[in-house]
């Protein structure tokens, strides 16, 4: 396989993982129940929502190393999960935009090169 394949799957390997930790092993119950724009938190739903974002955003940028990459995982996995809290698509229709976002950086990754993993041969 060639290096630069070799490289796009293995950044969207470990940038899955990474979204599945995110979404399951570091959001807390509060969290989920505080990011819903119903929920009657003492703190505003929107940051629950950008916590949760900018922990997505976070792990973006160590595996690929680059920072705006993070902040645009940040904002869109902010509207995202808003848009399936507000009910206007499913959860596996959110899970699919996570997916699909993965896969514009890890492609993106692959040509800027920086990362801080080591995956690029």
């Amino acid at each position: 396989m060639p290096d630069s394949l070799t490289n796009f799957f293995n950044i969207l390997l470990i940038l899955l993982m990474c979204h599945f930790i995110g979404d399951f092993v570091l959001q807390s119950s509060a969290m989920a129940e505080g990011k819903q724009p119903s929920s009657k938190s003492s703190i505003n739903s929107i940051w629950w929502l950008t916590a949760h974002g900018a922990t997505h955003g976070l792990l973006v940028i160590v595996v690929t190393g680059i920072p705006l990459l993070g902040l645009l995982e940040m904002v869109l996995h902010c509207l995202i999960d808003y848009g399936k809290c507000k009910k206007i698509y499913s959860f596996e229709t959110d899970q699919v935009l996570h997916f699909i976002c993965k896969i514009a950086w890890s492609l993106i990754g692959i040509v800027t090169t920086p990362t801080t993993l080591g995956l690029i041969k």
